[in-house]
């Protein structure tokens, strides 16, 4: 087997498990939905809140990942449709 095939093979098994554990697992969709709401109501509103006007609690997993989907969100990608 070529090198470019072993890398289509690992890249093709490595898609099928995400897609497996993906439907196995369908908390990290809700993740995704938390962290998402999160980061609009940090853009349009300035605070991190799960609503506008709540008090402020760590509800989204990873501040990081947070602060990097917000960038986006600044240039007009829009998350939440």
């Amino acid at each position: 087997m070529t090198s470019e095939r072993r890398v289509w093979a690992a890249t093709g098994l490595l898609f099928l498990t995400f897609i497996v554990l993906a439907g196995v697992n369908p908390i990290v969709v809700d993740d995704m939905f938390i962290t998402f709401q999160y980061v609009r109501n940090w853009v349009d509103h300035g605070v991190l809140t799960w609503w506008p006007g709540a008090p402020m609690v760590d509800g989204f997993t990873s501040l990081g990942h947070v602060m990097l989907l917000s960038l986006g969100q600044l240039t007009g990608m829009e998350l939440i449709a």
